[in-house]
């Protein structure tokens, strides 16, 4: 986490609650695997509707598998097919014709030789006399069906990499084609019509992930005055495809060669991307009231994100930001309390997960940021005292980003005096954390590499490691629960000596756990 380089510490610790991906484009389909987002039906409007597979849906996949098995094999088949619906004068006939294209994209090859023809044919189903660039208005009346329109920003996406490749080949022409087809569908962005607001971002975001970065450079701009500008007026989940498309432009700006490339000021002193993009995303957490609301988890968890690619830029927002995220742990503590008195069932794990893991992305990038006046001599301490409860939630999401969090306290130059007040309950609940790992391993099948429970015991790991580096001594007075190979008496040494064999069974070749946890636990077993 953090780092642009490789090799360092920061590739290996502390696990991050949510990686870059994308979650699920408005029409409710996972845009984890492109292959499947056009074939979302375009006349459903809500979530019960989209999880009902029709026809259409299903003889797009059938498309799609056929091509993926039999590949240019079916081209003589559907191609005539294809081209004869594309000039049809009804808008569903073409509309067809544009989802079937895009189905048998990827898993026919040889259309790739013809990626010209095919985006100068769906250009003219997108291209509009009336569209605007990322900074005015909507379109008013559009040429095309919105559904149209929708299906052909999603055909075109899955023709990113010839796109893309053209541009390279074929010079100033194909440089010229793939701007074409990159503007109009930035320009469909301001379309009035939902379903193709919630397209065109996730062709966008297609786009930004699967071109290299000097041709995304090129476009990066555009797209983000595009994003910025729709910001203001997209809602539902059109609003959480633009989250993920803000993601996904940052990082792949930090995992380029110009990481710092979102942190640069202008001529004139300003950064442009500060006000475009973090400062808005700021002001909207800032005024959120919904806690449980999925729009904030994505948010919070956008912003969490986001943050180092920012870096510097964060630490005028760092004060209000962990005060807004105090008083929001405040508020879910209550209520889980008052639920477990039977009182309320309001109570939200995940918020009180993104929200930390929020503030630990903030603290990653510079322990100080939490260490400022206005916050050192109240808010801070608060927080350090909430961690010392949430370490033993029964949500391992929960405490695996406490023990991330607590360990960039532990880890600053100068920790805050009240790290060592509550160093005892958290370092309790990371050994016992550890100590249930060890019980379940001999009785349970090696975790999964997306369990919880596992990423909880790699934060656990480092936070035991950073406190073995700087506060030596904190271990010894720890007793250690009982776990298998550990029931030898409490004695000096023997928290570090019980930690160890807990550990070691973890770096056995055959253990099958993720390769994070396994570097993590070499990093405890040689600072201990």
């Amino acid at each position: 986490s953090g780092s642009a380089g490789a090799g360092g510490q920061a590739d290996v610790a502390p696990f991050r609650l949510r990686a870059a991906t994308r979650q699920s484009n408005a029409w409710g389909c996972n845009m984890e695997d492109h292959s499947y987002d056009g074939y979302c039906d375009g006349d459903d409007d809500d979530d019960s509707a989209v999880a009902t597979w029709n026809l259409r849906k299903c003889s797009a996949l059938a498309l799609d598998n056929l091509a993926a098995t039999f590949g240019d094999d079916i081209l003589p088949i559907v191609m005539p097919v294809i081209q004869a619906r594309l000039v049809e004068p009804g808008w569903q006939a073409r509309e067809s014709a544009t989802l079937a294209l895009g189905a048998i994209g990827m898993g026919c090859e040889g259309l790739g030789q013809h990626t010209v023809d095919i985006a100068n044919a769906l250009l003219g189903q997108i291209s509009n006399p009336n569209a605007v660039d990322g900074g005015a208005t909507p379109q008013q009346e559009p040429q095309q069906h919105p559904l149209l329109i929708a299906i052909t920003c999603w055909t075109l996406s899955r023709f990113v990499r010839p796109l893309a490749q053209v541009s390279i080949d074929n010079g100033a022409a194909g440089r010229k084609l793939f701007d074409s087809v990159f503007s109009s569908i930035l320009a469909q962005m301001n379309h009035h019509h939902p379903k193709v607001q919630g397209a065109a971002t996730s062709a966008v975001a297609t786009f930004v992930e699967d071109v290299d970065f000097q041709l995304m450079l090129q476009v990066l701009d555009p797209t983000i005055n595009a994003v910025s500008h729709c910001l203001g007026w997209y809602q539902g989940k059109n609003e959480l495809l633009l989250y993920d498309t803000i993601v996904a432009v940052t990082d792949k700006v930090w995992k380029s060669e110009s990481p710092f490339l979102l942190q640069q000021d202008q001529q004139n002193g300003t950064n442009k991307y500060d006000q475009l993009v973090l400062l808005p995303l700021v002001q909207s957490l800032l005024s959120t009231k919904d806690l449980g609301d999925v729009l904030f988890l994505n948010l919070a968890q956008s912003l969490a994100l986001i943050v180092a690619p920012f870096g510097p830029l964060v630490e005028k927002y760092a004060p209000g930001i962990v005060q807004f995220a105090l008083a929001a742990l405040k508020a879910q503590m209550e209520l889980k309390a008052s639920q477990q008195q039977q009182q309320s069932k309001n109570y939200e794990p995940k918020c009180v997960a993104v929200v930390l893991e929020l503030v630990c992305s903030i603290a990653q990038i510079d322990q100080t940021y939490l260490m400022k006046p206005e916050l050192s001599a109240t808010t801070t301490p608060e927080l350090l005292s909430g961690l010392g409860v949430l370490c033993l939630d029964e949500s391992p999401d929960i405490r695996q980003s406490t023990f991330s969090l607590f360990s960039s306290f532990v880890s600053a130059w100068h920790p805050h005096p009240h790290v060592q007040v509550v160093m005892p309950a958290v370092l309790s609940a990371a050994t016992k954390t550890m100590s249930a790992f060890a019980l379940k391993r001999g009785t349970h099948a090696p975790f999964g590499a997306g369990a919880a429970e596992v990423w909880a015991v790699n934060n656990a790991c480092w936070l035991l490691s950073q406190v073995a580096h700087h506060f030596p001594h904190a271990l010894d007075a720890m007793p250690v629960p009982p776990s298998e190979g550990n029931r030898s008496p409490n004695g000096a040494g023997s928290t570090s000596c019980a930690l160890v064999r807990q550990c070691a069974p973890v770096l056995e070749r055959t253990a099958g756990y993720p390769r994070p946890l396994v570097e993590n636990v070499a990093i405890l077993i040689g600072t201990l």
